[in-house]
């Protein structure tokens, strides 16, 4: 089972990693979403074949010992949550936007215990960080902060980190780009539907890498 330690503090959650073995990032499956296929030119003539697809392809990556750091948007609604326990892997989530649990208001913060029965190990609503190879890396649904126009500029900027010079993983942005700065993409739009290794994730890092990939 790949080992984690979680250090839970007021204003933030550090998860420290021994090695980058067993462990995978994801985010914004958006199961049951139609029209995410036309946005995103996903391959598929419905969104059961989606939905279908994008389990096989998390089981056929993650084994049941391993950690996977969800960052947000797995549905737009409660009723995929069903889908969380299908998933192999002990799953944390780091809430998106589209999340039921996103925002924190009464009404919100009362549906996060459907996600931690659902399946979720835990679900992080603070600043959330990780730790590995004697590196500290930030893990957030969003990009950093931006005043480029656009959908993933300055939208939901009240949420949205400033860059510190920490690299970042992160969702959101679905196919608009791989890597940007030092900023890189773990949604399955940019992984062809399938959760990706914090070890290519962070060789990513090192090197240029396309700004758009495509599902193959």
């Amino acid at each position: 089972m790949a080992a984690y330690e979680l250090i839970k503090e007021d204003h933030k959650v550090t998860i420290k990693l021994p090695s980058v073995e067993g462990v995978y990032l994801s985010s914004d499956h958006h199961f049951q979403h139609t029209n995410v296929i036309t946005y995103c030119n996903r391959p598929y003539f419905n969104v059961q074949s989606m939905d279908l697809d994008m389990v096989l392809k998390w089981n056929d990556t993650v084994t049941p010992d391993d950690l996977v750091i969800y960052l947000g948007d797995f549905s737009l609604s409660l009723a995929p949550l069903h889908r969380v326990k299908e998933l192999n892997g002990t799953k944390f989530l780091k809430t998106g936007n589209h999340d039921k649990c996103f925002r924190y208001k009464d009404k919100d913060r009362a549906k996060l215990p459907l996600y931690l029965e659902a399946g979720f190990a835990d679900v992080i609503c603070k600043d959330f960080f990780l730790e590995v190879q004697g590196e500290t890396i930030r893990l957030d649904h969003f990009p950093y902060r931006s005043l480029e126009p656009g959908p993933h500029g300055e939208k939901y900027a009240e949420f949205r980190p400033v860059n510190d010079g920490l690299k970042l993983l992160h969702g959101h942005v679905h196919d608009y780009w791989l890597k940007k700065g030092n900023m890189v993409n773990v949604g399955v739009d940019v992984w062809s539907g399938f959760p990706a290794s914090l070890e290519s994730l962070l060789a990513l890092f090192e090197k240029d890498a396309p700004d758009r990939p495509i599902w193959t």
